[in-house]
């Protein structure tokens, strides 16, 4: 199963492409 973390930090890194 994945951890709900491995989710996060996509949306983590969904967050900084859009802030660059």
């Amino acid at each position: 199963m994945i951890p709900n973390i491995f989710a996060l930090i996509e949306m983590m890194d969904l967050v900084t492409v859009v802030n660059s």
